[in-house]
């Protein structure tokens, strides 16, 4: 047999338990290659390669000294001083729970947050699944437990747009999930850690405006450009507008007309400025409550320069017409 310390020789170190099967295992390989088949030869073998505080552990069990008691009781003795060792209790949910609870306490903001999430979470559930002690369906609720608000109901957007078709009371599997938040991360990694961020800033001070300097000039940068556009936008419907039929200009079917603050609207001799989603004269789309509900119903949503866009993230095609943004969306549902 290998001498202590030899590159082949088998190690176990008594703080990871589940690692003792293992140690067996290569103990055994060995003796089958070098013919070891005395029991007393076997039980100091498995004595060798152990640090002295171990190995004097393990000499106390009586099946050691016992010429009598074979190998194998002197193993499932050893076993016993390790409680989860013999490989049916390696997981529990215990584990799972904790696992999906300090996940979501830290969140989960860029592709490889979730891919080390993943990993861990399908090592512990399919261990759990194998010994019945945790369906699959279980499996699927646990993992999205796992998610930000943010993160789960981009998630959940996603879900509806793809499978249309899907009964709400059936979780999806485990894969299309992953396959999903994957998804939605790689596109929106820097929109969510500033959601996070403002949301831990709100829960540590209480104040909306206090965080990250560099998340408050991002955002403001963001504002900024965005009344830009809506100037310029607002500027050329003034310049280029012509009043249709209604006494209101034709907007064109393109989004950039669809995104602009407000269009002009014929009001005796001046023109007015509306709001180019609900068409109402009394404030601009950044301000908009029908906004506002239609993206709590998930029909739309903002994007991170304040744009409204499809749940899909992207623009309301052009060749969808409509005089209002808000129609060009419930087409585009319609549909």
């Amino acid at each position: 047999l290998p001498a202590c310390g030899e590159r082949t020789a088998p190690t176990f170190d008594d703080k990871k338990p589940c690692e003792l099967a293992r140690y067996f295992k290569d103990l055994e390989y060995l003796f089958t290659k070098f013919q070891v088949i005395d029991p007393a030869e076997m039980k100091k073998a498995a004595i060798r390669y152990l640090d002295i505080d171990t190995a004097d552990l393990w000499k106390t069990a009586p099946e050691y000294g016992d010429a009598g008691k074979t190998y194998d009781q002197f193993k499932v003795a050893i076993h016993g001083l390790y409680p989860g060792s013999t490989g049916d209790r390696h997981y529990t949910i215990k584990d799972l729970e904790l696992l999906v609870s300090d996940t979501a306490q830290a969140g989960l903001s860029s592709s490889n947050d979730l891919g080390d999430y993943y990993r861990q979470f399908l090592s512990i559930s399919q261990y759990l699944i194998i010994h019945n002690r945790l369906s699959t369906q279980e499996q699927s609720r646990l993992f999205r437990r796992g998610f930000n608000p943010e993160l789960n109901t981009r998630v959940d957007r996603h879900l509806e747009v793809k499978y249309p078709d899907h009964h709400p009371d059936d979780p999806f599997d485990l894969a299309v999930i992953r396959e999903a938040a994957s998804f939605v991360l790689l596109g929106s990694t820097a929109d969510l850690a500033i959601a996070r961020t403002q949301g831990q800033a709100q829960a540590t001070t209480g104040n909306p405006t206090t965080g990250d300097p560099t998340t408050v000039k991002l955002e403001q940068l963001a504002v900024a450009v965005t009344t830009l556009s809506e100037t310029v936008k607002a500027f050329a419907v003034n310049q280029q507008g012509s009043p249709g039929p209604s006494g209101r200009p034709r907007p064109s079917g393109g989004q950039a007309a669809g995104q602009s603050a407000g269009n002009a609207t014929q009001s005796g001799g001046g023109m007015l400025q509306a709001c180019n989603f609900c068409g109402n004269p009394n404030h601009f789309i950044r301000n908009c409550e029908v906004v506002e509900e239609y993206i709590r119903t998930g029909k739309c949503r903002r994007d991170i320069a304040g744009k409204v866009v499809l749940p899909t993230g992207a623009f309301v095609p052009s060749e969808i017409r409509g005089t209002w943004l808000r129609e060009r969306v419930d087409e585009w549902h319609r549909r």
